[in-house]
């Protein structure tokens, strides 16, 4: 087989065909390793760092693939990441045979290429991937590299194949739960008549795309804190998502109406029988109806009608996920150095980093921190 090393974005955008292709054969199938994710975050995002895109080739056909970039930051520190990797829930690398062998190759030319980078900082890795013993077996410690991985979140998921229908599972959520829903749905009942809808289509995605995110903005500024979406370039990734995911089943943007007008919205994807919960807005107007909450069954009780296997809420372990969930998947980091100054300097610097923050959690949260925050006064 041969390795090759992609670190130009238009060499890499000739390869959405045969990179989704390679994709849906392998194990690590999600929507978060698509070419149109990854690219399209590129697009907006990647100025000031550099592709690091490994593949391996039979006979020009790929075999295995590792989504990766050069981050250069602050004191010239070059740190290699999954792309994406701020905003994707889930970094995996893609190989459709011979898993174990494709990941000790592509780890060993990344080894090789080790004067590019001064350290891996890869997540988000799943617990249940099928490559998830390999990442410490070949880069936590080996000649050169030293560093560990560890926990840093989860995901909430509901496999929906082990309920028979969106009753059976709706009727084994709490009581609470259920009687909130019927309450806020009666009530909402009371006011006009409530729909749900769903769009996949361009013109229409985009037009209630813009109406989303004049909610979102209204949303945060109540709470006086900025939209996310006030920043333009993520408005033109999203943009960008609708132009490339419209019409082929992968994007999800629906609504729940009250006589006919949004109040709750929710965009996200579909993707390999399963459905992405990835970012919903409502209007603040509503909040004390729970819109969000009443368009979140809707989408549930549709996942059960589409026969999707799986409903993922996605990182994070909000209260309100939990309410929902049946399952948890770990998310870990690994973190690996090399046994050079820089690479020394950065990982005594995120040791530092990370003690600093659990102190302040614990002063945050914790019962005796609780009260010491109290006593001086300190705003944590």
């Amino acid at each position: 087989m041969q390795v090759k090393i992609i670190n130009n974005i238009e060499e890499f955008n000739g390869l959405e065909p045969a990179w989704n292709e390679a994709l849906a054969k392998s194990g690590s199938d999600n929507f978060f390793l698509r070419h149109e994710w990854l690219a399209s975050w590129w697009q907006y995002y990647g100025q000031g760092n550099e592709l690091f895109v490994v593949l391996l080739l039979d006979e020009g056909t790929i075999i295995a693939a590792a989504p990766l970039m050069i981050k250069h930051s602050r004191f010239h520190f070059r740190s290699l990441r999954f792309i994406a990797y701020e905003v994707t829930d889930y970094n995996d690398f893609i190989a459709i045979r011979e898993p174990e062998e494709c990941f000790k190759l592509i780890s060993a030319e990344i080894l090789r290429q080790h004067q590019r980078w001064d350290m891996l900082d890869l997540y988000f890795l799943r617990e249940d991937s099928p490559h998830f013993t390999y990442w410490t077996k070949y880069f936590k410690d080996v000649d050169g590299v030293f560093g560990k991985q560890k926990n840093v979140d989860a995901s909430v998921v509901i496999d929906l194949n082990k309920y028979g229908s969106w009753e059976e599972y709706f009727n084994k959520l709490s009581k609470k739960t259920r009687d909130d829903i019927k309450r806020q749905l009666n009530r909402l009942n009371k006011l006009g008549r409530i729909s749900f809808d769903r769009t996949r289509t361009k013109e229409a995605g985009i037009q209630l795309f813009r109406e989303f995110i004049a909610k979102h903005q209204a949303r945060w500024h109540e709470l006086s804190q900025a939209s996310q979406f006030s920043d333009p370039t993520l408005v033109n990734k999203y943009l960008a998502l609708i132009d490339k995911l419209a019409g082929n089943g992968l994007l999800d943007l629906s609504c729940l109406k009250l006589d006919g007008v949004p109040i709750a919205f929710h965009f996200g994807y579909v993707y390999n029988r399963c459905f992405f919960y990835y970012t919903p807005a409502f209007d603040p107007r509503y909040a004390a109806y729970s819109p969000g909450k009443i368009l979140l069954k809707y989408l549930m009780e549709n996942s059960f009608r589409d026969k999707l296997m799986i409903f993922d809420l996605l990182r994070g372990t909000e209260k309100y996920k939990l309410v929902w969930g049946d399952g948890l998947v770990r998310l870990f980091r690994l973190r690996s150095y090399q046994w050079k100054a820089k690479g020394l300097i950065l990982c005594l610097a995120y040791e530092i980093f990370d003690g600093y923050r659990k102190i302040k959690e614990y002063m945050k949260n914790g019962a005796i921190g609780r009260k010491v925050t109290k006593l001086l006064r300190l705003k944590i």
